[in-house]
């Protein structure tokens, strides 16, 4: 894609969104002009996803939450920094450079899209957060780091594997990570 652009909003209450980047975008606001109103962060309607695709760092601005049933992540290049406090997404699944995801909900990484799991490129790795973390499908950092942190709840594995050079995990309950896969 040759988009390239600074500041990216999205509102959609009722369809998918895809949004492809040649470089990297901030989520955050852009001020009403016209017929277009003052929006603020991404969202679309239940039970619709978002996917990106970046070619260098995402990030966001403060209170420029992501707000979507499912969240795509893609792009050998993309770097998502995606840690505002205020994110709701059910489940995440990307195949990119690097992934910081902050949720203030429970979080799966599951299937979205035409993506399984989480997958992450070389020393890369990802960083997951949320109140309760399920590792429905891989996370795969590969050489790279996995940390997941469950602020209110537990981290349990019912069907993906963890493929990491180090894993740290924090939980305020269990932590059940069983997998004979894991590696």
């Amino acid at each position: 894609a040759n988009n390239d652009v600074g500041v990216l909003a999205i509102a959609s209450p009722s369809g998918n969104v895809s949004f492809a980047e040649a470089n990297g975008f901030q989520i955050g606001q852009v001020v009403g002009l016209g017929d277009f109103n003052t929006t603020t962060g991404v969202s679309a309607g239940f039970p619709n996803i978002v996917t990106f695709n970046a070619g260098g760092q995402v990030t966001q601005a403060s209170g420029a939450a992501v707000s979507v049933t499912g969240l795509e992540l893609l792009g050998a290049s993309g770097d998502y920094r995606l840690t505002d406090g205020n994110n709701t997404i059910t489940t995440i699944a990307g195949n990119t450079s690097l992934v910081q995801f902050t949720n203030n909900d429970t979080l799966d990484v599951g299937t979205v899209g035409g993506t399984t799991g989480l997958r992450t490129a070389g020393a890369n790795g990802a960083v997951l957060s949320g109140t309760l973390i399920t590792l429905s499908q891989d996370v795969n950092a590969g050489t790279g780091a996995v940390r997941l942190v469950a602020s209110t709840g537990s981290v349990t594995q019912p069907g993906g594997n963890i493929i990491a050079g180090n894993l740290g995990v924090r939980a305020v309950s269990q932590i059940t990570l069983t997998s004979a896969n894991n590696n």
